[in-house]
């Protein structure tokens, strides 16, 4: 496939508000960082030819401008996107089973695991990105009963290009780009809270998310930091997306601090009895055991993956 012309890209990419004279000026700021990040432009287009992306490629055109603007985490120059995202679809269509490609981007929701809690269903399931969402090429969601209550946005980059520290987790990572709860999911997950013996729901999707690690063999997950968040560098005043991440992390177990990213625990780890009040101890059991089996599902279901 040949890359499309900078014209038709703008045209199917731009929003167009604002009259001809601010269109002509977004046009042409356009067209010069095209033409300057030329070469980062076509790795990405030629990463989109793959027969296996076809729905994706002809759905979510904003996937192509992936060099030209933030992604991931703040700091990536246009060649270190691209590099990442061509990293990730090669990784993608390796760990996932044709079936499963066409679930995750024709059918928007590939199912992980379910599990029971008495009367109701928890769930996780991947689901491909938003063309301006681009904390990640991946959102695994939390859902209670089918309703999305949490999601965390995922990408498998090479360790290159992170600090020489990351390089000994191997030769891949899964960043988490952001985890935040669904607008309107405070009753959800109050719900779950009661039904999970007061699990923290982020400590759940983690515990799932370090098990996909496992069975795809890429080590121990990491989470952006705050300083390198793109919500931070992308949202003003009312907007503003105010989750400290590092605080975030710290509190689902991170064990230290990379460059722009938290080393998280490779699986859900048990708090010492003496950590715990003695009244609250076998509900912490029954949450770590909950974590456990969480962890041990998501390991089987990637690790049987093709």
């Amino acid at each position: 496939m040949q890359p499309l012309r900078t014209a038709d890209l703008f045209r199917r990419t731009d929003h167009g508000r604002g009259g001809w004279l601010p269109t002509a000026t977004r046009r042409l700021a356009f067209e010069w960082h095209a033409r300057l990040h030329h070469h980062s432009l076509r790795q990405v287009a030629h990463a989109l030819t793959h027969p296996a992306l076809s729905h994706l490629r002809g759905s979510d055109p904003q996937l192509l401008l992936r060099p030209l603007r933030e992604y991931l985490w703040a700091g990536l120059t246009p060649r270190d996107r691209a590099q990442a995202f061509v990293a990730h679809y090669a990784w993608l269509l390796d760990a996932l089973a044709g079936s499963a490609l066409d679930a995750l981007y024709e059918q928007r929701a590939l199912h992980v695991l379910e599990h029971s809690l008495g009367g109701s269903r928890l769930g996780f399931a991947l689901a491909p990105g938003h063309g301006l969402h681009r904390e990640g090429e991946l959102d695994l969601h939390l859902r209670l009963d089918g309703a999305v209550l949490l999601r965390a946005s995922v990408c498998v980059v090479p360790t290159r290009l992170l600090d020489a520290a990351a390089q000994a987790l191997g030769e891949r990572a899964l960043v988490i780009g952001s985890l935040h709860a669904e607008h309107g999911a405070a009753a959800g997950l109050q719900t779950l809270a009661r039904l999970t013996h007061s699990s923290r729901p982020r400590a759940l999707l983690l515990a799932v998310l370090q098990g996909l690690c496992a069975g795809w063999r890429l080590g121990a997950p990491l989470g952006v930091s705050s300083r390198a968040q793109l919500h931070r560098h992308q949202r003003k005043g009312a907007q503003r997306f105010d989750t400290d991440y590092d605080e975030l992390w710290l509190e689902l177990g991170a064990k230290r601090r990379l460059r722009e990213h938290w080393l998280l625990p490779a699986a859900p780890e048990a708090r010492h009895n003496v950590q715990v009040p003695p009244h609250r101890r076998t509900a912490q059991q029954r949450a770590c055991e909950l974590r456990q089996a969480l962890f041990g599902q998501g390991t089987r279901w990637a690790t049987n993956q093709p």
